[in-house]
């Protein structure tokens, strides 16, 4: 069906695609402490980077992180079917 280096290549995207509305939720965190902001769901304080405001940027970078209630078992899931697929054949394609 698949190459194992297709596999490996997949599985490694969708594990991106997992992990990714939590890297953009830090990403807004590490930001927002760096400039003394404050951004969060209901409320927040102007940030400006290099005189330009950046606070609707870093909200929907926050709450993005809800987004990996779904992508997190979902994409997670097939990342690790596909490692495993992945796995399987090298281990049928190694030769004794």
């Amino acid at each position: 069906m698949f190459s194992q280096r297709r596999l490996l290549a997949l599985s490694i995207i969708m594990a991106c695609i997992a992990i990714a509305p939590l890297v953009a939720l830090l990403l807004a965190e590490i930001i927002s402490s760096q400039l003394n902001c404050i951004v969060n769901e209901r409320s927040d304080i102007p940030c400006e980077l290099l005189g330009t405001d950046i606070t609707m940027l870093l909200v929907s970078f926050y709450v993005s992180g809800w987004a990996s209630f779904i992508t997190l078992p979902l994409a997670g899931g097939i990342a690790a079917l596909l490692y495993l697929k992945y796995l399987d054949l090298k281990l049928i394609n190694r030769e004794p």
